[in-house]
């Protein structure tokens, strides 16, 4: 360990015992994942509920393991440096 710097350990513990956490946005589900962390949830199923009430919001379709995002896939997503990305629109 660099002399003077804390142990990262009981960084983490610290901000868990206080409840600190990264500000997460609400479109990257951040508040799903505080709730996670925080132990609100009882079982999956209550998670995926909330992932599902999200999506809707945003007009997204979840039926499943079949998600309609309105479009055609491939004029959404594409394959940049072998991973999925977002495709530039002109519009």
């Amino acid at each position: 360990m660099i002399d003077g710097a804390r142990d990262i350990d009981t960084i983490l513990e610290e901000r868990q015992r206080r409840k600190l956490f990264q500000q997460l946005e609400r479109c990257r589900l951040g508040h799903v994942l505080v709730d996670a962390w925080n132990g609100r949830y009882s079982s999956v199923d209550d998670v995926v509920r909330d992932i599902e009430l999200e999506a809707i919001k945003v007009g997204i379709t979840v039926s499943g393991d079949e998600v309609d995002i309105g479009e055609n896939w491939e004029d959404v997503f594409e394959m940049k440096d072998g991973e999925l990305d977002f495709k530039l629109r002109t519009n």
